[in-house]
């Protein structure tokens, strides 16, 4: 039933109205100052470590549990991703499930991140609307709907391998989308000759295109002219993801 088009139409409406409704009425986007809930450091911290990991293993349980009603198999698993320490679902068998299918598995974590999100604000309008005074649990709810908000920002950093990126890769089927992705924006860096590009050239080489990841990559005159179209507006998302999430 997780995967069924009624339930994934119900899933999407209730999103999408509680988003709007909770903007649209407490008009209150939810800042820094929110993860400060309580006047209680002590407890803050204790509900933090309880929270968070029943958060993150909810995200990965819908992969799990999506993976599997679609016909393929996975597994959780704690790894690194970078200087990350990241819970992680693996999958198995799932390029034998027909597409579109097998996308739904690889966005699962972020609808529950979504879910999560007008959940809140479906209680916070509700009981705004009511007049009842919420008290600490309102400051708890607006500091955990910043933590959800900052999961989602977090899935534009494909280069720690999101969900929006195993998509991505399963879309446009490009396994090596990253590094073929760095390798064309490398090679089109360097035909840039204007003295004043030089040192940003010079530091864009020895931050973002290595030479080790550069030798992970393929030779780009294997790929056609839409593929290096694929690979342009990736690159485009890679590193707006990367300044979005700094911004923020």
């Amino acid at each position: 039933w997780t995967i069924s088009l009624s339930f994934m139409t119900g899933l999407v409406l209730y999103i999408f109205t509680g988003i709007v409704a909770g903007l649209g009425i407490l008009k209150h986007i939810p800042t820094y100052k929110d993860f400060f809930w309580s006047d209680d450091l002590f407890i803050m911290t204790i509900v933090g470590i309880i929270l968070v990991p029943i958060l993150i293993f909810l995200h990965e349980f819908a992969h799990l549990a999506t993976t599997k009603a679609v016909g393929g198999e996975a597994s959780i698993r704690i790894s690194s991703r970078f200087f990350f320490l990241s819970a992680i679902t693996d999958h198995y068998h799932i390029s034998i499930v027909p597409k579109p299918l097998r996308y739904i598995p690889y966005i699962a974590g972020v609808f529950f991140d979504l879910f999560v999100i007008s959940s809140i604000f479906w209680l916070l309008t509700i009981t705004q609307l009511l007049f009842w005074d919420q008290g600490k649990l309102e400051a708890f709810l607006y500091s955990l709907l910043l933590f959800e908000i900052l999961i989602i920002i977090d899935q534009f950093n494909v280069y720690i391998e999101t969900d929006i990126y195993n998509f991505l890769v399963d879309y446009l089927d490009q396994e090596y989308l990253y590094n073929d992705t760095k390798k064309y924006l490398s090679l089109k860096i360097d035909k840039i000759s204007h003295p004043f590009f030089i040192p940003v050239r010079w530091l864009l080489n020895r931050i973002l295109f290595t030479k080790k990841r550069l030798s992970q990559a393929n030779d780009m005159r294997q790929f056609t002219n839409q593929e290096h179209r694929q690979f342009f507006l990736f690159g485009l998302f890679f590193i707006s993801g990367i300044l979005f999430s700094a911004w923020t």
